[in-house]
């Protein structure tokens, strides 16, 4: 038995994680459903239900205080609905408002990784709201958790006169490849990706693990787009902007360049020791590595050499919203 005492919660999130996937723990949702909420075990409360982009929601006495800091637990969950670059049919967002009126009385809330959140989703709604948003395309699967979050990317993809290209679909393809994969279920901690053909980075990708940011390059009369790539972006615990590294990264090589970041991320042990200091930033800023390190480690694990980067002119303004009309 796991010693409660001197179990640090870093420990403790780690043994969880090994002991389950929490993917893989559907038919557990489904009996709390049939049980109640007194049912649910507190490793289920406090860690797995967030790889299902599940929270319990608080009764705010967490911003005062409370015990742990943490507020008193309500026997109601908060909801996070994933929607990868933001890209919604018309279909999904009925469904989307219809489960919101039927299960989170009538109210959701727009998130700055695109995301929808429901709250006030009781436990015996659960299953059956997760079945809804399945039948029509929709997942909340790591949408919070130690996984790959919500991929963002540009609110006017395929629409802004001005963007370099369309990366909406690599975008969804880069989803289909992390939602639910079990090889990446179990990361230090979040884990955020941007993909963005925006000529002035509506989505912020410096502030993201990874960020792949549209670029042309040109020999003589020939030109391809590709991306450049940075890493270890983040804000909140020592805010740090991605590195770029020396890389052009062909628009066929953008998967496998994120699977080999999050090998990297996924095996750096150093970085489950903290969970205050577990992001990707902090391979450098704790741990030594520098952008050369690290695109020698990823040139490694991809099994090929990455062309030079090619010149780029970063927007240089911080308000970067899309005004006007589209």
């Amino acid at each position: 038995m796991p010693n409660s005492v001197t179990e640090t919660k870093a420990q403790r999130v780690e043994r969880l994680k090994r002991e389950k996937n929490p993917w893989e723990g559907l038919d557990e949702i489904r009996r709390f459903s049939r049980e109640g909420f007194t049912s649910i075990p507190p490793e289920w409360i406090g860690t797995y239900f967030r790889w299902w982009g599940v929270y319990t929601q608080g009764d705010g006495a967490g911003v005062v205080g409370g015990q742990g800091g943490e507020g008193r637990a309500l026997p109601y969950f908060m909801v996070r609905i994933r929607i990868p670059s933001g890209l919604l049919t018309s279909h999904q967002l009925r469904t989307i408002a219809s489960v919101t009126e039927r299960y989170a009385r009538g109210s959701a809330d727009l998130t700055v990784r695109q995301n929808i959140q429901l709250h006030w989703v009781t436990i015996e709604a659960l299953p059956e709201l997760l079945d809804q948003l399945w039948s029509a395309g929709l997942t909340t699967k790591g949408s919070c958790g130690d996984d790959t979050r919500n991929i963002t990317g540009c609110p006017l993809a395929g629409v802004d006169a001005d963007e370099i290209c369309d990366t909406s679909q690599l975008a969804l393809e880069a989803n289909q490849f992390f939602v639910g994969n079990g090889d990446f279920y179990n990361l230090p901690r979040k884990f955020k990706i941007c993909i963005t053909g925006c000529s002035v980075w509506r989505a912020y990708p410096e502030i993201n693990d990874v960020g792949l940011t549209a670029i042309r390059r040109t020999s003589g009369a020939d030109s391809e787009i590709g991306f450049s790539l940075r890493v270890g972006g983040g804000l909140s615990t020592d805010p740090h902007l991605g590195l770029r590294l020396n890389a052009f990264v062909g628009w066929k090589q953008a998967i496998p360049v994120l699977k080999g970041v999050a090998e990297i991320f996924r095996d750096s042990e150093k970085l489950r020791e903290n969970r205050e200091r577990a992001r990707l930033k902090f391979l450098f800023l704790k741990h030594g590595w520098t952008p050369e390190s690290f695109q020698a480690e990823l040139e490694q694990r991809i099994g090929f050499r990455l062309d030079p980067a090619v010149s780029e002119t970063p927007p240089n303004d911080i308000y970067r919203d899309h005004v006007g009309v589209h």
